[in-house]
């Protein structure tokens, strides 16, 4: 790519962060539709809602992703780096794009819609972390970290999302199986799919942002806000996931000489 199309692809890194930032501001202040964010989130109850405070955790990824993009900027000029830099930015900037339509559909609670955006921005930070794994030495700790949190956290929403969802069309369960089985199965294929992840990439802090919300609705069942007949079963479930997952990001991190990924390729 010729550097004068790469700066403004860096460039336009800001205006699209600067734009989802904005939703954002719109959505936590009741400017889209009248009504707040957790205002949305307090009107479809789920069994794996979070407490409220689980969602600040969208500061310090915003702040973070802030710091990583001024990071890229100053090095785009750098030529081993800014082949990285390039997907990441193409990535990125569809990544701000699906953020800001599912800001948008969430809010005026067409939740399929935001549903399919939340899906769309989640696969996009998917390949944004395959590109850092490739390259990983094109980027600085603090870069990978952040992209790293970032995902599982999306991750988390995206599941979120779709239990609302659900909450909306009324669902009671599939097969007979009723809906506080279905949040166990929930919970342990979500386990099971970050531990995949972290021992398949090599990746110590992809739990992260799991284990984050894990606790957010463990304290929401221990603060009485989620009220069901199986929440003792649930909350051991969480528990046991969030012990398994702390124990599986240890030990990957020793695994890589106390590194978020390992110094050398483990897969082509």
């Amino acid at each position: 790519m010729h550097q004068k199309n790469l700066k403004n692809l860096v460039f336009l890194n800001f205006v699209f962060y600067a734009l989802v930032i904005l939703f954002n501001i719109f959505a936590y202040v009741g400017f889209l539709n009248n009504i707040e964010f957790q205002g949305i989130i307090n009107k479809y109850p789920t069994l794996i809602t979070p407490i409220n405070f689980t969602f600040s955790i969208w500061i310090p990824i915003y702040i973070l992703l802030l710091l990583t993009l001024v990071y890229l900027y100053k090095n785009q000029y750098n030529s081993y780096k800014k082949t990285l830099i390039k997907p990441i930015s193409i990535l990125f900037i569809i990544s701000s794009l699906f953020n800001i339509a599912w800001i948008i559909s969430f809010i005026f609670e067409r939740f399929w819609i935001a549903l399919l955006m939340i899906a769309g921005l989640l696969t996009m930070l998917m390949f944004i972390l395959d590109e850092i794994y490739k390259k990983r030495s094109a980027l600085n700790f603090f870069s990978l970290a952040v992209f790293t949190i970032y995902a599982s956290w999306i991750l988390m929403l995206t599941i979120i999302t779709a239990t609302i969802f659900a909450a909306q069309q009324n669902w009671g369960g599939l097969g007979g199986i009723p809906i506080p089985i279905w949040t166990i199965v929930v919970i342990l294929s979500t386990t099971g799919f970050a531990v995949f992840y972290m021992f398949y990439y090599k990746n110590a802090l992809f739990s992260f942002g799991i284990i984050w919300t894990f606790v957010g609705i463990y304290l929401s069942y221990s603060a009485g806000k989620i009220k069901t007949d199986m929440g003792s079963s649930i909350k051991f479930t969480i528990f046991t996931a969030i012990i398994i997952l702390i124990i599986s990001m240890i030990y990957i991190f020793q695994k890589n000489k106390k590194s978020i990924l390992p110094k050398k390729h483990y897969r082509v």
